[in-house]
């Protein structure tokens, strides 16, 4: 029996924290825009109309416990009425050895067109688990989408847990990335081209040497900048001289 629990693929034990996050998860890999196709896009709308109504149950608690309480008494009844077939079914079976033959041949026919019926669902059947998505896409494509999913997971977590540090009062610090650094040095080497089309302007030139000549706290920065830089490029230089 597919419950709401398997639907958000959790358990049915899960915490609220696990469904918000299995929820978060589950909606941006089954996002219709992110989808390979028109054909796969429907297919995740149609998915995502589930997922929505499931959590929209097992996130409120009252709903919750409502759904738990129908969902043990479907189980009872299904129990109770496995039982009742077995009991009958074993009546059955003891009249006598013809009855036995005719009822494994009922039996057998029954199963026979259940199988029948069940392979021919399927067939018509469109693809709704995670599973079955990833099983009709090529291996790169397959690799790609894992990836995607590891990436935004790990991700949402590292988020989740950066705002978890703040509520308790911790003070987070934000993390340095290659991305981030390669950002900050794409942003000065635009400055630092800015600053060289101004200085060749005249207007400009003419403006920047008046003010560099007239202020003294700029002139003491200036020159403190460039001393920098030149002490810099001569380090470079000594460690290729030294290298060579």
């Amino acid at each position: 029996m597919n419950t709401l629990y398997d639907v958000l693929e959790v358990s049915e034990k899960a915490s609220d924290e696990v469904i918000e996050k299995a929820y978060k998860t589950l909606v941006k890999k089954y996002h219709p825009d992110l989808q390979q196709n028109p054909e796969q896009g429907k297919i995740a709308s149609e998915k995502m109309k589930e997922i929505n109504a499931a959590y929209d149950v097992l996130s409120n608690p009252s709903k919750r416990q409502e759904y738990d309480n129908e969902l043990e008494s479907k189980r009872e009844e299904q129990r109770t009425s496995n039982a009742t077939k077995v009991n009958t079914n074993t009546g059955y079976k003891n009249t006598n050895a013809s009855n036995q033959n005719v009822y494994q041949n009922t039996q057998q026919n029954q199963y026979n067109q259940q199988a029948a019926y069940q392979e021919e669902y399927q067939q018509e059947k469109p693809i709704e688990n995670w599973r079955d998505l990833l099983r009709h896409l090529t291996n790169r494509e397959r690799r790609k989408v894992t990836r995607k999913i590891e990436k935004d997971a790990k991700k949402e977590y590292q988020s989740m847990y950066r705002e978890y540090l703040r509520r308790m009062g911790y003070r987070v610090k934000p993390k340095v990335t290659l991305k981030g650094i390669c950002a900050a040095l794409i942003f000065i080497a635009f400055l630092l081209f800015l600053g060289w089309i101004l200085w060749i302007i005249p207007a400009t030139h003419d403006y920047f040497v008046d003010i560099y000549t007239s202020n003294k706290l700029i002139k003491i920065f200036v020159d403190c900048i460039f001393a920098i830089i030149q002490g810099i490029f001569a380090a470079i230089k000594g460690i290729f001289s030294i290298s060579f």
